[in-house]
């Protein structure tokens, strides 16, 4: 079963959307699709670090990785730079609300990654075998 909605999105998500279209040659509806079926928690509408690390896992799975770049697949250094910041910051001298919520956000994103990349290893043995 499938529900038919009608979205509104700022241009500048929309415009996301169609030039990762053009990338993957899908749809824009299937890469907005793709997004939605990812599962992941709502993000806060600021442009918080937590928010640009999503995106580079969004843009990563919509660009159709093999499994072996899956396995291998790490942030960009500067997400990865915030997030240890923001953990050393929490162990010395305590976080804001808003930096909490945003080291949150890391640690699920890494729960994430951490499943997404053992179950790629897991395909890759068993192709070897």
């Amino acid at each position: 079963m499938s529900r038919l909605i009608t979205l509104e999105l700022p241009d500048e998500v929309y415009q996301r959307f169609k030039a990762r279209s053009q990338k993957t040659k899908r749809s824009v509806e299937e890469e907005l699709l793709t997004a939605f079926t990812l599962d992941l928690p709502v993000l806060p509408l600021l442009e918080t670090g937590g928010l640009q690390a999503y995106n580079e896992v969004i843009e990563f799975l919509a660009s159709g990785p093999s499994v072996s770049e899956i396995a291998q697949f790490k942030l960009s250094d500067e997400t990865r730079q915030r997030a240890n910041t923001l953990l050393v910051k929490e162990r010395t001298q305590g976080v804001t609300e808003d930096e909490a919520k945003e080291l949150d956000y890391y640690v699920d994103l890494g729960d994430f990654l951490g499943i997404l990349r053992a179950k790629a290893q897991l395909q890759l043995h068993a192709n070897i075998s």
